[in-house]
């Protein structure tokens, strides 16, 4: 049984991402994993909330930004888990990857080129640097 883990934030790139998952499965039984990572908030954000609030208020909205994605999996009847994580997403994908086994992540980009990636960074290419097992990259 094959493992996939697909990062998911609603956008249509993931949305694309969970698509291409979906066709390329080898067998009915491979597992799709979803996650979500929320970038840890600055202290400015959550001035005056215990941190408990914050993480349960960050949780629930990654909840809800997996909804669709969950319900995409659920009516074709894949097996599948997802997971809400909150720190720096490139490291908690790749984190989540090992942990669970996975055989590769695919997961959208939302291609604004060589170069602004290069100043910027992008989730995607830090996965690709971090991992140590394939990764795909849907546009």
């Amino acid at each position: 049984m094959k493992k996939t883990l697909v990062p998911y934030d609603g956008s249509v790139f993931s949305v694309h991402a969970l698509s291409w998952a979906i066709e390329h499965r080898s067998a009915p039984e491979d597992e799709i994993h979803l996650v979500y990572v929320e970038q840890e908030p600055q202290a400015w954000q959550t001035h005056g909330m215990e941190a408990q609030a914050v993480e349960a208020q960050l949780r629930l909205h990654a909840k809800e930004v997996l909804a669709p994605g969950r319900e995409i999996l659920a009516q074709q009847k894949i097996p599948h888990i997802s997971h809400e994580m909150i720190g720096d997403p490139p490291r908690k994908i790749v984190e989540l990857a090992i942990k669970l086994g996975c055989t590769q992540i695919v997961m959208g980009t939302h291609g604004h080129g060589a170069f602004l990636d290069l100043m910027l960074g992008s989730v995607a290419t830090r996965v690709l640097h971090l991992a140590q097992i394939p990764v795909t990259l849907i546009k």
